[in-house]
C-alpha cells in the first residue's frame, strides 16, 4: 500500500537513503538557521541584513564559480564515494562551529571562515546529492523519488528551523552546531548500505576536459540550457527571500528567535505540501507549463506578505509562496537527470548547482541591499512584482508556442 502511496519507495535504496538523510538534513537546517541567526546577533546594529546576506552568499559562491568542475569530478570518481567524503568534512565544521560557540568565540570572522569552508565543500556536496536518485532507483520512479528527496529537504528545513529556533532559546546556539555534527552518522552509514542499481562509469579524462566535454554537452542540447535557466529564475524569484528572512522577521515584526523559526517552517510545511504532491502524483506537464502556473502563485503570496502586519496572516502567506514555488523544482531536477544520462549526471548536475547557486547568492546580496536602503516590506513588493513580471511573460511565451 505504501509503495503505491509513494511510487519511489518501491526502491530499497530509497528508502535506506532517506532514512539516513532525513536526520542528516535536520541537522544541516538547524545549523544554517544558527549561523544566520548569530550573524544578525554580532553584526552591527544598522548593517544586519548586509552581514546576513553575506553569511549566506558565502555558502554558495564556490559553487556559482566551480560548480561544474566539482561535477566533472564527481563523474571522474564517483558520486557515492565523493558524497561520503563531503559529509564527513561538513561533520568536522560542524564541530568547529560548536566548539567555537561554547569557548563564546563565534565571532563574525569565525562564521566567515566556516561559511567559505561550507561553500568549498558544497562544490561537490550539492551535485552528488542531486545526482543520487539517478543512480539509486529506476527511471520510472525518477520524479517520484526526485520529488521525495525535494520533500525531505523541505521537510528537513521546516522541522530543523523550528528545532534551532527553541534550541537556541532554551538551551544555546552550541546545541544547534552540536546536534548537526552527531547528524552526519546517520547518513554516512546508509551511504555504505545503499546498492546502486546502475554501475557508475569512472572516467578516466583529465577533469579539465571533462569539464569542456560537459560544457560542449550543454550547447548541443537545447533543452538542458533552457532547463537550467528556468530552475535559476524560479529560485531567485522564489527563495531568495528565505536567505534574509532573519532581518525581515525582525523588521517587520520584531520577532525573537522562536518567530524566526516559525516564519521559516510556515514557508517549508508549503514547500512540503507541494514536493510532496509531486512525490505522490508524478506530474506530466511540461517544466515551463508547471513554472508559469507558479511564478504567479508566488506573486500573490509575496505581495500579499509584503503587506502583512499580522503574524498568522504572515504565516499562511509564507505557505503558500513555499508551496508554490517549491513544485517546479524536482520536475526540472528529474528532467536533467533523465537528459543528462549516466556518463553527464554529475557534470549537468553540477552546472544545475552553479546555475541555482548563482541565483541564491545574487538573491541574497541584492536583498540584503534592498533591505538597507529600501526597507523589509519594499523589498518583499519587488520580489513579488518581479515573479508577477516573469509568469506574465511565460504565459505570454505558452500562448505564442500554441499558436505556432
Amino acid at each position: 500500500m505504501a509503495t503505491t502511496f509513494l511510487p519511489a519507495f518501491q526502491d530499497r535504496n530509497m528508502r535506506i537513503y532517506i532514512a539516513g538523510q532525513f536526520p542528516s538534513l535536520l541537522g544541516t537546517w538547524m545549523e544554517s538557521a544558527a549561523m544566520l541567526w548569530q550573524a544578525a546577533v554580532i553584526a552591527p546594529p544598522n548593517h544586519k541584513a548586509i552581514y546576513v546576506g553575506l553569511i549566506a552568499g558565502l555558502q554558495t559562491f564556490p559553487s556559482v564559480v566551480l560548480g561544474p568542475f566539482g561535477g566533472a569530478l564527481l563523474d571522474r570518481y564517483g558520486l557515492l564515494k565523493t558524497y561520503i567524503v563531503t559529509q564527513a568534512m561538513g561533520m568536522i565544521i560542524a564541530v568547529a562551529l560548536a566548539i567555537a560557540a561554547f569557548f563564546h568565540e563565534a565571532s563574525m570572522p569565525i562564521l566567515v571562515i566556516c561559511s567559505v569552508l561550507l561553500g568549498l565543500v558544497q562544490i561537490l556536496d550539492r551535485p552528488a546529492q542531486n545526482s543520487l536518485a539517478g543512480i539509486l532507483v529506476t527511471s520510472a520512479h525518477l520524479r517520484s523519488a526526485t520529488a521525495l528527496s525535494s520533500c525531505m529537504n523541505a521537510t528537513g528545513m521546516a522541522v530543523g528551523s523550528a528545532m534551532a529556533g527553541l534550541v537556541i532559546a532554551y538551551w544555546g546556539i552550541t546545541w544547534t552546531f552540536l546536534i548537526n555534527a552527531i547528524s552526519f552518522f546517520f547518513v554516512i552509514g546508509a551511504l555504505f548500505l545503499v546498492k546502486p542499481i546502475a554501475i557508475e562509469k569512472h572516467a578516466i579524462s583529465h577533469p579539465w576536459q571533462m569539464f569542456k566535454e560537459g560544457f560542449s554537452f550543454i550547447l548541443k542540447e537545447p533543452k538542458i540550457a533552457m532547463l537550467l535557466s528556468l530552475g535559476s529564475v524560479a529560485l531567485l524569484l522564489g527563495n531568495s527571500y528565505q536567505k534574509v528572512l532573519v532581518v525581515l522577521a525582525q523588521q517587520m515584526f520584531n520577532s525573537d528567535p522562536r518567530t524566526y523559526g516559525y516564519l521559516l517552517t510556515a514557508g517549508a510545511i508549503g514547500a512540503i505540501t507541494g514536493t510532496a504532491w509531486v512525490a505522490i502524483r508524478p506530474t506530466n506537464k511540461p517544466p515551463f507549463v508547471v513554472a508559469a502556473q507558479t511564478f504567479f502563485m508566488t506573486a500573490v503570496a509575496l505581495l500579499a506578505f509584503s503587506q502583512t502586519h499580522m503574524l498568522r496572516i504572515a504565516y499562511g502567506e509564507l505557505f503558500l509562496a513555499g508551496l508554490a514555488i517549491t513544485m517546479v523544482h524536482p520536475v526540472i531536477r528529474a528532467e536533467l537527470q533523465h537528459t543528462a544520462g549516466g556518463h553527464m549526471l554529475g557534470r549537468i548536475m553540477g552546472w544545475s548547482v552553479t546555475f541555482n547557486f548563482g541565483a541564491y547568492t545574487i538573491g541574497s546580496i541584492v536583498a540584503g541591499i534592498l533591505i538597507q536602503h529600501l526597507g523589509s516590506r519594499m523589498t518583499v513588493m519587488i520580489n513579488g512584482l518581479a515573479a508577477l513580471a516573469v509568469g506574465l511573460a511565460a504565459l505570454v511565451a505558452l500562448r505564442k508556442q500554441k499558436d505556432d
